[in-house]
């Protein structure tokens, strides 16, 4: 079924390729809208390939946008100064639209910005939106689109996806919101480099939705952090920051996902050397990451976090110097080998030992006259040369 989908959707975007290469030889124009000017008769005015560009002020107004490749943007592109309040935004029935820089204040009962089913390539960023019911709604079959650098507080549902498929939501700021981020029925989509924080869902995803990329996210101080309990299949789910009341809710959900990519040397999302699996931190302290150590020096666990019987972080996150915070472990001595391994006779230690502070210390060997954990002399320390 999902193939089918596919191929749907890569005919649109042919189609929707071909219409932005006819409207190109038009010849743009930039139509300026000023304070106490409307915003809807610009974009009933403009042609394909223009921008609208808004002067600061307040504007009350809900506008339907019907023509394909504009783009419609505050003059100083600093939301702040030029705000949409009550119950106006953004509707959006064409393609390659862009909408940047406006504060949209709304009433809890409508939608700052929606793109309409079937509408593709389109982009939203650089805009705050509050108080709203939906603050980004993406409509079915929506192709390509893209969701940045926003930032979204206070909505029913911060941004939302319904059959969707290859669209980016990235580098956004959701807090306080019911649902940060929801999934709907929607494939290969990638939900990136945001921060989720103090919701009550962080992501949800339902229905077939699969082989999505989550990579890169703060999800953070929210009930629910990542919640599958509806579907979600073959997701690739890693370099993450979990850090919430519940991290995973599978629910009845029986489906696997993957948690972890293939180690490799880099910064990961909680500072440490390695990218690999997800950092898991619970706001009481006693999240995997939290009560495992890095003994090698790699930023990964020994052990892998199993987070049910059919999904498993294989290369979870540790360090003991970010916000997952986790205490260092003692330092490893001569003393505790021999009482690990209840000898006190010859012990040998080979190159690869590493001292607590990881710096290698090379081969020592330890001779019959050492002294034991518990104190106990069996004559005097001899060590090989460090």
């Amino acid at each position: 079924m999902w193939r089918i989908k596919r191929t749907i959707f890569i005919l649109f975007a042919v189609v929707l390729s071909l219409q932005a290469i006819a409207s190109i030889s038009a010849v743009a124009t930039d139509l300026i809208v000023h304070n106490g000017e409307s915003i809807q008769a610009a974009v009933d005015k403009a042609k394909s390939g223009d921008t609208i560009i808004v002067e600061p002020g307040n504007y009350t107004e809900n506008i339907e946008i019907n023509t394909d490749n504009l783009v419609i943007m505050s003059r100083s592109e600093n939301p702040d100064d030029t705000v949409l309040q009550g119950s106006g935004g953004f509707r959006i029935y064409a393609n390659n639209v862009t909408i940047k820089g406006f504060s949209i204040k709304g009433t809890n009962a409508s939608d700052a910005i929606v793109i309409s089913d079937w509408m593709g390539n389109c982009t939203i960023e650089n805009n705050k939106l509050s108080n709203c019911q939906n603050g980004v709604e993406i409509g079915l079959t929506g192709f390509g689109n893209i969701v940045s650098n926003n930032e979204i507080r206070e909505c029913e549902e911060g941004i939302g996806l319904a059959d969707c498929q290859e669209t980016t939501i990235k580098d956004n700021y959701i807090s306080h919101c019911n649902k940060g981020i929801v999934m709907s029925d929607s494939l290969v989509n990638t939900i990136e480099n945001n921060t989720i924080i103090k919701s009550d869902l962080g992501v949800v995803f339902g229905g077939i939705s699969d082989e999505n990329t989550v990579i890169n996210n703060k999800i953070t101080l929210n009930k629910r952090g990542l919640d599958l309990s509806a579907g979600g299949h073959q997701n690739r789910i890693y370099n993450n920051d979990f850090n919430n009341t519940v991290n995973v809710n599978f629910g009845d959900c029986a489906e696997s996902n993957n948690w972890n990519t293939t180690r490799t040397a880099g910064k990961n999302i909680i500072n440490g050397s390695s990218i690999g699996g997800n950092c898991w931190a619970t706001p009481a302290g006693d999240g995997f990451t939290q009560t495992h150590f890095d003994v090698s020096g790699c930023g990964i666990a020994k052990e892998p976090c199993s987070l049910d019987e059919k999904n498993c972080d294989y290369l979870p996150l540790v360090t003991s110097t970010t916000n997952c915070t986790a205490s260092k472990p003692a330092a490893i001595t001569v003393e505790q080998v021999i009482e690990d391994n209840e000898s006190t006779g010859n012990i040998s230690v080979g190159n690869n030992v590493t001292r607590a502070d990881n710096e290698s210390i090379g081969n020592i060997s330890v001779g019959d006259n050492v002294t034991r954990a518990d104190n106990e002399s069996t004559g005097e320390d001899t060590n090989g040369k460090a």
